[in-house]
Order: structure tokens, then sequence, then C-alpha cells
């Protein structure tokens, strides 16, 4: 047989196996493993002792300065009517290295929860709550909680960096829902995802728990559109992160709380996918991951590719195609962590010593981590 005449044959097989390897390749997730992790160090300290300083917000600003606002508590202990709330935000120009207070923003109320011994950031803070977003054209967008005389937890707005808010912005009607904003996001075409924790008003007062509600806004979070409520069957509770997957999907990790009737069971990791179908969604199953249940879920997609799934109880990754959550040899977070990837490829960990403390019963402290990664291709 002719050169030509094998060749013809054999170029079928050669290309096929060509094929196969490659697929092979780029089913396979790049290994990822742990170059330096440093110590936590404490970044802030409240001017009083015991301080009372928690729930961290971390973002950079649009000229690439890095801003980090949490929530802190002075005063006596127990006259809380005398103790002053303020939402502190700290500036960096050396990606963390050091940080400088710029400014303090009145809450909207000093008054806490369970017999005011207990904060939360998003239910005083005038300025921001966990959910924050910067988006493109340099407006602040952050979720607050419902408190005082507030019917429901609403969208604000500002195109001064925070020295003014816009009114109000309500997702869904205030006299039939209460809101509890939690995360927000803008994707790479503008649009920003909202996800909440939702309870109508006729069942706020006796409900234990929150659905997730997810939304999304294509004006610059001036209005709103509902995208899907959890079934409470699956999972309750307003804490869930995301990330943008490189195919425009979502990657949603759900800290999921199960309750039979109105007596809670327990709490585990939960993971949706949202698939982009044309000009909108189409909502996966959502399914159980190996992570543990840890407090509240923060994601990061390096810009290498790996997703990070950082809590208290330590680092999980996942390839860009979604293959298998790892747990790296790395520490855990502090308590409702908030991350960043630094211009160096490094990522930046912030949050707060303790938990939901009392006021004035553990000394709270800022804390930063910092690990570096290393990402290499699948061969």
């Amino acid at each position: 047989m002719r050169y030509h005449d094998i060749m013809k044959h054999k170029f079928p097989i050669v290309l096929c196996a060509a094929l196969l390897s490659l697929s092979l390749r780029a089913g396979t997730p790049p290994k990822v493993t742990v170059v330096s992790q440093d110590a936590a160090r404490t970044i802030y300290h409240s001017p009083q002792s015991p301080g009372y300083t928690a729930w961290c917000t971390l973002w950079r600003e649009p000229n690439g300065e890095l801003r980090l606002a949490f929530q802190q508590v002075t005063g006596p202990v127990k006259e809380w009517s005398k103790r002053k709330n303020v939402t502190v935000i700290l500036g960096s120009s050396d990606e963390g290295a050091t940080w400088k207070k710029l400014r303090e923003v009145p809450a909207r109320t000093n008054e806490g929860v369970e017999n005011n011994t207990i904060y939360a950031a998003p239910g005083s803070s005038s300025f921001c709550g966990h959910g924050f977003a910067v988006l493109s054209d340099g407006t602040l967008i952050t979720g607050l909680w419902p408190t005082g005389k507030d019917q429901s937890g609403f969208i604000q707005r500002s195109s001064n960096d925070g020295a003014t808010w816009s009114a109000p912005i309500y997702v869904r009607d205030p006299d039939v829902y209460k809101m509890y904003p939690s995360q927000i996001h803008q994707l790479r075409d503008g649009r920003i995802i909202l996800m909440c924790g939702m309870v109508k008003q006729a069942d706020a007062n006796t409900a234990k728990f929150l659905l997730k509600d997810f939304f999304e806004s294509r004006d610059g979070g001036k209005t709103w559109s509902h995208i899907w409520t959890m079934p409470k069957e699956v999972g309750l509770c307003e804490e869930s992160d995301f990330v943008e997957l490189d195919t425009g999907d979502l990657l949603f990790i759900h800290r999921a709380e199960h309750y039979k009737d109105n007596t809670y069971i327990n709490s585990d990791r939960l993971q949706t996918i949202f698939h982009r179908k044309g000009d909108g969604w189409e909502i996966g199953p959502t399914t159980a991951v190996p992570i543990p249940h840890s407090g509240y879920p923060e994601l990061l997609k390096l810009r290498e590719g790996p997703i990070l799934h950082i809590g208290s109880d330590g680092v999980w990754e996942i390839g860009p195609g979604l293959e298998t959550w790892t747990k790296l040899n790395l520490s855990g977070s502090p308590y409702y962590p908030r991350a960043i990837q630094l211009k160096d490829g490094s990522v930046l960990v912030v949050g707060h010593v303790g938990g939901d403390d009392e006021y004035g019963k553990v000394d709270q402290t800022i804390v930063a981590q910092k690990f570096k990664l290393k990402v290499e291709a699948a061969k």
C-alpha cells in the first residue's frame, strides 16, 4: 500500500487521538499548590478595650486603591444609649501592606439586637452592608437591613463616594415583603446581581428563617427584576455568594439552613449554577458540596481560573471546569471573611476576631491574612 493510502486511513485515527487528548486535557483541572502563607496580623483595634470592631466590607476603588469598611461601637457596656456606633473606612495605597483611617460615618442607630448586646452592621450602618459593589463608573451600591422605622431592607446608590446616598430603592413592595440584602456583584456585561433574604411582612415577627431570593438590575441598581426564589425545602438563610464564570454562568455557594416548621435542624453548604440562556437565566439543580458549614460563604475567582471558597474552617478550591472541591493546606479565615486578589497574584483576606459576640465580652479586632498560590495548567 502506498504512503498516501496508508496516511489516508491513518489520518482519522491520528486526528481522533489528538482530539481525545485535547478533550482530556481540557477536562483536567489545573494543579493548585500553596506557595506562601503569612500569619494573621491585626490591622485595626478599637480605641477602647475590649474593642467592638466587626463585619468587614472590602473593595477596590477605580483608582486602584483598596478600601476596607467595618462597624465600630464604643461607649459603656450597660448604657447602650450612650454608645457611639460608626462605620470606619480604611484605605490602602500599597496593596494592603499598610492602612490609614480615612473617615468615620455615623450609623443610623446606636441600638443593637438581643437587648442591645449584639450589633450587625447591615442593620445599623448608614454607609454599607455586607453586600457592596463599585460599578465601572465609580457608583457605589450597597444593601442595608431594616432598622427603626424602616419597613424593609433596601438598596442605596451614591455617585460621590458615599458622601450622600439615594433614597431607598425597594426591590419588592415593602408593604408586602421585608428584605435583608446580603450580596451584590456587577457582571462583565454591566448587569448587577443581588442576593437577599426575604420574608412576607405578615410573617416577619414569627418566622425563624428567610427565603433566598435573587434579583438583577440592568440600569445601575435603579430598578430590579426577580430571577428566582429557592424553594424553602431546599434551603433557607440570606447568606450566599457567587462568582461569574468564564462562560458567563454564575456559580452560587449557599449557607443553607434547614427547618421543620419553625424548628431549626441543621446547616450545610449547597451549590447552584445559573446558566445564561439568551438574555435570561436557567436555574440549574441545587446540589450538596463537601465544604462544611462555617458561617458566611466567601467566593473568589482567581485571574488564573480556579475558584476559592474561603471560610473559618479553611480554604477550598475548584477548577474553572467545576470538577471537584479540594481543601488546600491553608489556615482558616477570621470571622465573616472578605477576600480580594492583589496585583501580584496573592490573596488578601480580612475579617474580625471573635464571632456574633455580645458587646464588651470579646476583644474584637480587624485582622488580615495573605497567601499565594501556584496554578499549573494540566499537562
